[in-house]
């Protein structure tokens, strides 16, 4: 996804057998339905209209250690927020993945406030599927 920039072209077909290729896969055709279905999906495209950050390194320090992450995908809502996405490529989830992935979101969130001082108004789940995009949202934060 980073390397699109969110764009619909340059087609993902050629970029799909690349990046295919060089991971060693075999269906690039499913990697290319599953970029598309994300790409065309509702929080992408909006993320491609406005202020947005791809694979974006969060640190911060804590008491004895640092905490690391990337976030995936980040974008300014029209009121200054900042909504937090991930990428994800389970056929499947059960309630104790899900609920993991929310943490994973939320902790991305409270770093990004030490970070900015600025609040995170929603939590996206893109779950990226060759038979189409799943999104779930939380304003849990």
């Amino acid at each position: 996804m980073e390397l699109t920039d969110l764009e619909l072209s340059p087609s993902p077909p050629g970029l799909a057998a690349d990046v295919a290729a060089g991971a060693g896969l075999r269906n690039a055709a499913d990697l290319e339905a599953s970029a598309r279905s994300a790409l065309e999906g509702p929080p992408v495209r909006r993320a491609a209209d406005h202020e947005h950050w791809l694979k974006l390194p969060i640190m911060v320090p804590e008491t004895g250690h640092t905490m690391e992450g990337i976030i995936d995908l980040m974008y300014r809502e029209d009121d200054g927020s900042l909504v937090v996405a991930d990428f994800k490529t389970d056929i499947s989830v059960n309630e104790e993945r899900l609920a993991a992935y929310w943490r994973q979101l939320g902790t991305y969130a409270k770093m990004i406030g030490q970070i900015t001082g600025e609040g995170v108004s929603e939590l996206v789940l893109i779950f990226c599927r060759a038979s189409g995009a799943e999104v779930l949202r939380s304003t849990h934060v």
